[in-house]
C-alpha cells in the first residue's frame, strides 16, 4: 500500500532555532568591566504551519489522505491482485472509489532555556555568548474512518454467490489496520514508526560583539557582528516527527541598530534595527525523496545551503522611572531565501520546494528594573526581569509559533 508520510516537523528548524535571539534590538551597551548573566526561557506550541499561499494548515494535514481501491490493489500480488481486480469489475467498483480516510493529529512543543553571559569590554563595546538548551516534544495520533463503499465491498465479498469469506476477512483487516500498515511501510523503508517524540539537547551556540560607535544627544547607533556555531542536534532523516535544534552549518550575522530618544522627560525611545544573516554551506544526511516516491528512498550525506536571512524591526519603548517599569511595543519582519541542495534533479526540486519563508510579527515587552533598589542599598545585586510575547500576524512556509519569553538579568 503506497501512502504519503509526514515531512512537516523537519521544516520547523528555521523558525524554532531562532528563539534565542528573539528579543528586540537596541543600542544599549554594558559599562566597562560589568558582567551581565541572563537566563532566557522561551515557550511555544505549534499546531499549524503556513503554506506557500500564507494559509494556515494543520501539521498533520499531509497524512489526511483518502485510501482508494488503487492503493489496496497495489498491496496485492499475483493471483490475489488479479482476483481482486476481477471481483471489483464484476461488482461495479472503480479503482478511484474511496474506502476511507486517515485522520491525523500532530502537535509540537518547544521550550528553550538559554543561559547568556554578557561583558562590557569598554564603555562602547560589549560581548555576549548564548548557549541554549532545547526541550522539544511532538505528539502524533493517526486514525482511519471507513466509508459506505468499504462496508458495501466487504458485504459483497461475503455474499453466498461470491463465497469469498477469506478475501472479505483480509480486506476488512486491511481497512481496519490501515494506520499500522502505514507504520509497517515506514519500518520496511528504514524509518522509525510514527510515534510521540521528545528530547532535550543543546542548540546552536551564538556569539556576538556590539559596538556603539555613535552616541550624541538623543541619537545612538550600534553595530553587532556575530557567528552561530552548529552545535545543535540536527534533523534525523529516519524520524519523521522529531524537531531539529540546529541548522547543521555555520552562520555569520551583522546588525545595525538606531535608538532615538523622543522625550527624555517622558522616557520615550524609538528603536530601529536590521539584521542580515549569511548561512554558510554544510553537509547533512537527508532522504532523497522525489515527488513520485517520498518513502522508499535512500539516505545520503549531501551538500546544502540554507537561504540567507533578513530581519528588520521598529518599535517604541517607554520607561516609567518612578516605578522602575519599562515597556516596548513593535513590529518585526523576517525573510529567508530559498534553500539549495547538491543532489540529483528529481530530489533537488522536492527538497528545495517551498523553502522560501517570510513572516510578520507584533512584539510586546514589559520589564521591571531593580537598579534603583540597588542604588538605595535595598538589594545586593541590580537585576532586570522582562516578560515578552511575539505574535505572528502573517507568514509563508513558517510554523505558526507564537512565542512567550521570560528573561532574568543580573549585573555585577
Amino acid at each position: 500500500m503506497r501512502m504519503q508520510p509526514v515531512f512537516i516537523l523537519m521544516c520547523l528548524v528555521v523558525g524554532a532555532t531562532s528563539t534565542v535571539a528573539s528579543a528586540y534590538e537596541s543600542t544599549k551597551i554594558l559599562p566597562k568591566g560589568i558582567w551581565n548573566p541572563r537566563l532566557r526561557f522561551v515557550h511555544t506550541d505549534i499546531t499549524y504551519k503556513s503554506n506557500n499561499d500564507s494559509q494556515p494548515t494543520k501539521l498533520g494535514s499531509p497524512l489526511e489522505k483518502n485510501l482508494t481501491f488503487k492503493e489496496v490493489l497495489a498491496s496485492r500480488k499475483g493471483n490475489k491482485r488479479v482476483s481482486l481486480a476481477a471481483f471489483m469489475l464484476s461488482n461495479g467498483f472503480q479503482e478511484s472509489d474511496v474506502l476511507g480516510s486517515f485522520q491525523a493529529d500532530l502537535n509540537a512543543r518547544l521550550q528553550v532555556f538559554a543561559p547568556i553571559i554578557g561583558y562590557g569590554i569598554t564603555d562602547n563595546i560589549s560581548l555576549a555568548l548564548a548557549v541554549p538548551v532545547y526541550v522539544g516534544e511532538s505528539r502524533v495520533s493517526l486514525g482511519f474512518s471507513e466509508t459506505d463503499v468499504a462496508s458495501n465491498f466487504a458485504f459483497k465479498l461475503a455474499e453466498p454467490q461470491n463465497n469469498q469469506l477469506g478475501a472479505a476477512s483480509e480486506a476488512i483487516n486491511t481497512i481496519n489496520t490501515a494506520p499500522s500498515v502505514l507504520n509497517d511501510k515506514l519500518r520496511s523503508s528504514g524509518y522509525d514508526e510514527l510515534s510521540d517524540w521528545e528530547q532535550t539537547a543543546f542548540g546552536d551556540v551564538r556569539l556576538g560583539v556590539k559596538w556603539r560607535f555613535l552616541n550624541i544627544e538623543s541619537v545612538s547607533v550600534a553595530g553587532t557582528l556575530g557567528a552561530v556555531a552548529p552545535t545543535g542536534k540536527g534533523d534525523n532523516p529516519n524520524q519523521l516527527t522529531d524537531l531539529p535544534f540546529g541548522d547543521e552549518q555555520w552562520d555569520g550575522f551583522a546588525t545595525l541598530a538606531v535608538d532615538n530618544q523622543l522625550l527624555s522627560s517622558w522616557g520615550l525611545v524609538t528603536h530601529h534595527y536590521a539584521t542580515y544573516t549569511h548561512q554558510f554551506s554544510g553537509k547533512k544526511s537527508v532522504r532523497l525523496k522525489t515527488a513520485l516516491e517520498p518513502i522508499e528512498v535512500p539516505v545520503a550525506n549531501v551538500g546544502f545551503k540554507l537561504g540567507n536571512k533578513i530581519e528588520a524591526g521598529t518599535g517604541v519603548s517607554y520607561a516609567l522611572k518612578s516605578l522602575s517599569v519599562t515597556s516596548f511595543f513593535g513590529y518585526r519582519f523576517y525573510e529567508k531565501s530559498d534553500d539549495s541542495y547538491e543532489v540529483v534533479k528529481g530530489s533537488k526540486s522536492e527538497l528545495e520546494k517551498n523553502t522560501y519563508q517570510q513572516a510578520h510579527y507584533l512584539e510586546a515587552n514589559l520589564g521591571f528594573s531593580g537598579v534603583e533598589m540597588y542604588r538605595q542599598k535595598k538589594i545586593l545585586l541590580p537585576f532586570m526581569v522582562e516578560l515578552s510575547h511575539q505574535h505572528i500576524i502573517k507568514s509563508q512556509n513558517m510554523p505558526v509559533a507564537h512565542q512567550t519569553q521570560l528573561e532574568l538579568s543580573l549585573f555585577f
